[in-house]
């Protein structure tokens, strides 16, 4: 006979597998007809951005496009100039258990590239894209809350803590501007790079769409008539209204990915080179989590009569702490001494990332990268502009009091500010602000049950009307009770205990 039990309903976000690959992107980057030939090549930096993602049986396919630039010395010149490309690329993930429509959540990131010239018009770059990748779904799932009154068996009630119905929606959005070149500044002849992210203020959600606000920061460099190279960095608001976007109640969460970007010098009313257009492609995405505390039924056991526990089991990740610190960190660097001393630092520039993670109990440690990429103009005429990459290491180790050695750890660093002093035509100091998002999250199998079946014709215990047990260690009352199924509440009052914990070798007396 099954007993009725009283369930609720919650959507539960199981996590099928999560995956970290790499792959190779090469190819041949022709000097456009319009640019002069390549003497030598200051700076190849790029970024990686993954435009869709998929899921098929056991297998994840995610594709993307990673954005390069190259700045160079023309040759029988002391001036710059830079071209730009955009690579495809696709990678397939095997991740056992995820089907069609499966919920990907995925993040690429150059690790290395590397470059070749094979003539003065063309080039061969070689990138390392790593990809991170999770697969999940939204299962729902009923949690068994109580049972008719009269059924004659016993439960055991759990508090249960639960990151629920993590849904989530995507929208892209474009943002443009015309910006204008600041007085005392000369006009712009030729964009030579640029530098785009968007920062996250604030957003709301109302009847079906999202009100998203923030700021897209700029930094561009570009090259004026006399060759001089000159440097904009403007913060251009965005306020953009985002339909057909359902999420569940819950706690809101937003972050922003710029996908692709565009600019052109226009002419103002004089003609005069003054302002740069500026389309940027950004993607939205936005999550919804419900925290639900709620008891539900663990365990169950027949005071007359044997019973059958019918159980579902999902996989899940609970956040247990989330931590945002800010770190500063500075360093010097040299100019090695093949190249020329530094007089004016023209762009200065960078990423950062994460290159291990630690878990001690109560602990995070986080080691990371910083690529600094720099534009300067030399000391010396005839070696003009120049370009020097570094690469500074950091560590942090975060206080979590929830964090275990068994927990799951995501961190995520953005380098939110670089500065730099000259220290002489040698050496220069680097300064960076460096914002490290950590999330902790617990791994689980919760086990619920579905069905309670008593079995009527099943065998029923003999058991002595009275019984002194001694409880071995961890045993707690309701261990006992269900050995002798006995009721709880009756060994507690019948002993005096106040606690479900026992002592070992405690003596304690059971009446049936």
């Amino acid at each position: 006979m099954s007993v009725n039990i009283q369930k609720k309903n919650i959507a539960l976000k199981e996590v099928i597998c999560s995956k970290y690959g790499q792959t190779k992107v090469e190819n041949d980057l022709i000097v456009p007809d319009t640019k002069p030939d390549i003497e030598k090549i200051l700076q190849v930096c790029g970024r990686a951005v993954i435009t869709q993602k998929t899921s098929q049986q056991d297998k994840v396919y995610v594709q993307g496009v990673v954005y390069l630039t190259v700045i160079y010395r023309p040759e029988g010149g002391n001036g710059i100039k830079s071209m730009f490309s955009a690579l495809d690329f696709s990678h397939i993930t095997e991740a056992k258990g995820a089907e069609a429509g499966s919920h990907i959540w995925a993040e690429a990131a150059i690790e290395e590239i590397d470059y070749s010239i094979v003539n003065s018009r063309k080039l061969t770059v070689k990138c390392c894209v790593g990809i991170d990748a999770k697969v999940s779904r939204t299962t729902n799932a009923n949690l068994p809350t109580a049972v008719d009154d009269g059924c004659k068996i016993q439960t055991k009630c759990e508090n249960y803590k639960l990151s629920c119905c993590s849904a989530e929606e995507e929208q892209d959005f474009i943002v443009r501007e015309k910006l204008e070149i600041p007085s005392g500044k000369p006009d712009a002849n030729d964009i030579i790079k640029f530098n785009v992210r968007c920062v996250s203020s604030n957003f709301r959600y109302e009847s079906n769409r999202i009100i998203a606000g923030g700021d897209i920061e700029i930094s561009l460099l570009y090259l004026a008539d006399d060759n001089s190279v000159n440097i904009i960095e403007e913060t251009v608001p965005f306020n953009e209204t985002l339909e057909g976007i359902s999420l569940p109640e819950g706690d809101l969460d937003a972050s922003y990915i710029v996908k692709e970007t565009n600019f052109d010098i226009d002419e103002d009313i004089d003609g005069l080179r003054r302002f740069i257009s500026m389309s940027v492609k950004a993607s939205g995405v936005f999550r919804s989590t419900e925290n639900i505390e709620a008891s539900a039924i663990s365990d169950a056991f027949g005071t007359e009569n044997p019973v059958k526990l019918t159980k579902n089991t999902y996989n899940i990740e609970n956040v247990v702490n989330k931590s945002v610190t800010q770190i500063a960190h500075k360093e010097t660097v040299a100019v090695p001494d093949y190249m020329p001393g530094i007089y004016r630092i023209c762009d200065c520039g960078g990423e950062a990332r994460v290159t291990g993670i630690s878990i001690e109990q109560g602990r995070i440690n986080v080691d990371g990268e910083i690529l600094s990429d720099i534009m300067y103009i030399s000391d010396d005429d005839q070696q003009g502009i120049n370009g020097l990459s570094h690469i500074s290491s950091f560590s942090r180790s975060v206080d979590i009091a929830n964090a275990q050695p068994d927990s799951i750890c995501e961190a995520k660093v953005e380098l939110d500010h670089i500065g730099y002093n000259i220290n002489s035509d040698r050496s220069l100091e680097l300064r960076f602000i460096i914002i490290l998002t950590i999330t902790v999250l617990k791994e689980e199998k919760l086990e619920i049950i579905d069905d309670i079946e008593i079995d009527e014709n099943g065998e029923k215990a003999v058991l002595p009307p009275a019984i002194i047990y001694f409880p071995e260690e961890g045993e707690t009352v309701w261990d006992i009770a269900k050995r002798y199924m006995a009721p709880p509440e009756k060994i507690k009052s019948g002993n005096g205990l106040e606690s479900e914990n026992l002592k070992k070798g405690q003596k304690i007396c059971i009446f049936r």
